[in-house]
């Protein structure tokens, strides 16, 4: 079961046209972790999601200017 969160970070990645890999690669993350986060598999820590989270942002931002 995916929380809020998780599915808040799907759907901008999706809404923002990347993908898992493209996301990933931004934030300094693995893909593979990034996919079973977005499925509600695994729990990272903190600095993991501020990581993604950032990121997010900082492109969203980009996109918006």
């Amino acid at each position: 079961m995916t929380s809020p969160v998780e599915t808040a970070v799907e759907e901008l990645r999706v809404a923002l046209g990347m993908t898992q890999r493209e996301l990933a690669r931004e934030a300094g993350v693995d893909h593979t972790y990034l996919s079973r986060y977005e499925r509600g598999q695994v729990s990272p820590r903190r600095r993991w999601l501020r990581r993604v989270s950032r990121t997010l942002t900082r492109i969203a931002t980009e996109e918006n200017r």
